[in-house]
């Protein structure tokens, strides 16, 4: 299967990630974000659903709730080095 756009990985790396983060760090210690990090969650949130679409946006975000911490870690570390190793 041949890899995704670098936009489109892109777009799901964040849909993953960001969706991993309030689930497995923030609820269980009862904090909560800042008005303005909300904001640009919502943005980026807005974005990515529009370039992805509705149904795999919700897909993806349910996987990155799923992720286990050291899985989130090693995605976001695989996607990093991705980043790194492919110039635009």
């Amino acid at each position: 299967m041949p890899s995704p756009r670098p936009r489109q990985a892109s777009a799901k790396a964040t849909v993953r990630l960001s969706s991993w983060a309030p689930r497995r760090r923030r609820e269980p210690l009862g904090l909560h974000s800042e008005h303005v990090e909300e904001k640009l969650r919502d943005e980026t949130a807005a974005a990515v659903r529009a370039e992805l679409g509705g149904e795999r946006f919700e897909e993806l975000a349910a996987e990155g709730r799923e992720l286990a911490t050291d899985d989130a870690v090693a995605y976001a570390l695989d996607w990093a080095r991705a980043i790194v190793a492919s110039p635009p």
